[in-house]
């Protein structure tokens, strides 16, 4: 049950990190930053029933077409144009590590160094190794959930990670991987 209230928290966390806002003047990105207290820059921090979650912000130079978030009908179409009048929304790509007694577990592991990715800078600013990685869990097999598997050489980045893809998404994730590293992984 802890668990599942740690991933309901992640899930809730990252509909708040989607778009790149000022936590400081965001009343539900304040709540966040104030239970996490400080954090290095592209963290945050929260807790949840004793486990610790961190937010990692692995590339912040994204952005979405505004239409992305219309909502059924287009029923938030005004509102949405209003705060990307260029017809764009900034996004970052999100991880997550959740802090238990046997180590750390992982969603998602966002792109590599190589394209951008911030992950592993990200995890150094937090005194975590990828070697404390415990396990990896892949939401789905888009290249910037996947990407930081694996470094430019095709070796895995997190040596003692136990990974765990739903079984719907490994032959899509094996094709983008055979693309991106030219090989089948």
């Amino acid at each position: 049950m802890k668990v599942l209230l740690a991933i309901f928290t992640i899930t809730l966390n990252s509909v708040f990190c989607m778009a790149q806002l000022n936590w400081q003047n965001n009343p539900v990105g304040a709540v966040f930053a104030r239970q996490g207290g400080e954090t290095p820059e592209g963290t945050f921090r929260f807790t949840n029933d004793g486990y610790e979650v961190y937010t990692l912000v692995c590339s912040d130079k994204s952005f979405q077409p505004a239409s992305l978030f219309y909502g059924e009908n287009n029923v938030d179409k005004q509102k949405v144009d209003a705060l990307a009048p260029e017809g764009k929304i900034p996004t970052s790509m999100n991880c997550f590590v959740v802090r238990t007694l046997n180590g750390y577990i992982m969603f998602d592991t966002g792109l590599p160094a190589s394209k951008g990715g911030k992950t592993l800078e990200r995890l150094t600013s937090l005194k975590i190794s990828p070697a404390d990685i415990t396990s990896i869990y892949i939401t789905h097999g888009h290249f910037d959930h996947i990407g930081g598997l694996l470094d430019d050489a095709g070796k895995a980045v997190y040596p003692n990670a136990k990974l765990y893809i739903p079984k719907a998404e490994l032959s899509f994730i094996s094709e983008t991987m055979k693309e991106a590293y030219n090989e089948v992984v």
